[in-house]
């Protein structure tokens, strides 16, 4: 049984995860998340697809019967998640997650309580989904090749795009990883704006996942706000950012390009035309923020990249 899923599970009451460990023993595949909801069987999610669990840890394709999991012990799932500090967990948990040491991830959903416009807490937490992380080496090795191996003018600036759970993060993790571990022939002195801990997943001030040895980390900026700071303060090279998603986004990159750094950013798509029906990627497109653009294939597939190809090459190929 690979050490990155004991890691993730070691927390968990035993009701849980005992037959969790047998199952990872059992199954052929890689268990990449687990979610326990309230009133149902806790699911696995692999390369197999949903399965769901039995007390004696074995998998069934559909939803065994007196399996349910209560509303108390989604209570106390969170409870051993936090190490029983709920309170010290607050700041993460109403953004709907929590970083785990190794890197792995808690998202949460429950009912929202406001003050203002802003979340104040998360209450009434009813389901938990506990992703595995796993360092994949080598992924991103196709961008490294294919765009900073070349020689070139300037710092090259990329866009990883993809479907959801295609990957985008790892493989972004694992150029990062390449370029301030010198894989392409130099030292880059790289920033990583880590606005959700998802790139460098920082736990107690240490990022779990290895991003290189030039490389520092922004964790829990909130992307603009980075990516103004690490150019201001730590001259970087190429700031790293994942999943762009707005105007304000858009701008924070335009002012990051007008100051010498290049970007290095991901962003969720299902294709190639999809991109100029966004108005805020339209814009940057427009303004030629991006030198490349890497497709990677799809959710069954993580981490697979379909094409690396300049900007040039996908405008004959139809983007307008």
């Amino acid at each position: 049984m690979e050490d990155s899923f004991c890691e993730a599970v070691r927390l968990l009451p035993a009701f849980l995860k005992e037959p969790l460990l047998l199952a990872a023993e059992r199954t052929g595949s890689t268990i990449r998340e687990v979610t326990i909801r309230a009133g149902v069987p806790v699911t696995v999610s692999s390369s197999d697809g949903v399965r769901f669990l039995q007390k004696n840890g074995f998998l069934t394709t559909m939803p065994p019967a007196n399996c349910s999991v209560t509303f108390e012990q989604v209570q106390e799932c969170l409870r051993c998640f936090t190490e029983y500090s709920l309170q010290s967990a607050q700041p993460q948990l109403k953004q709907g997650f929590l970083t785990l040491r190794g890197g792995h991830r808690v998202g949460i959903a429950g009912r929202a309580v406001m003050q203002g416009k802003e979340i104040s807490y998360i209450k009434e937490i009813s389901s938990i989904s506990l992703r595995v992380a796993r360092s994949v080496y080598g992924c991103g090795k196709k961008i490294l090749s294919e765009v900073y191996r070349k020689p070139s003018v300037k710092t090259p600036s990329v866009l990883i795009a993809g479907p959801p759970a295609s990957g985008k993060t790892t493989v972004l993790r694992d150029v990062v990883r390449g370029l301030a571990s010198g894989a392409c022939g130099q030292f880059y002195r790289i920033s990583v704006v880590d606005e959700r801990s998802e790139i460098a997943a920082t736990y107690h001030g240490k990022p779990q996942h290895d991003c290189g040895i030039t490389c520092d980390v922004l964790d829990g900026f909130l992307k603009a706000d980075g990516m103004q700071m690490a150019l201001r303060a730590l001259s970087p090279q190429i700031i790293a950012v994942d999943e762009l998603g707005g105007e304000t986004d858009a701008q924070a990159v335009l002012q990051v390009m007008s100051g010498g750094a290049a970007i290095l950013a991901t962003v969720h798509m299902n294709g190639i035309d999809a991109l100029y029906k966004r108005p805020f990627l339209a814009r940057l497109l427009k303004e030629k923020c991006f030198d490349f653009i890497a497709l990677l294939k799809s959710a069954q597939t993580p981490g697979e990249i379909c094409t690396v190809a300049g900007m040039d090459e996908w405008l004959k190929e139809g983007g307008k």
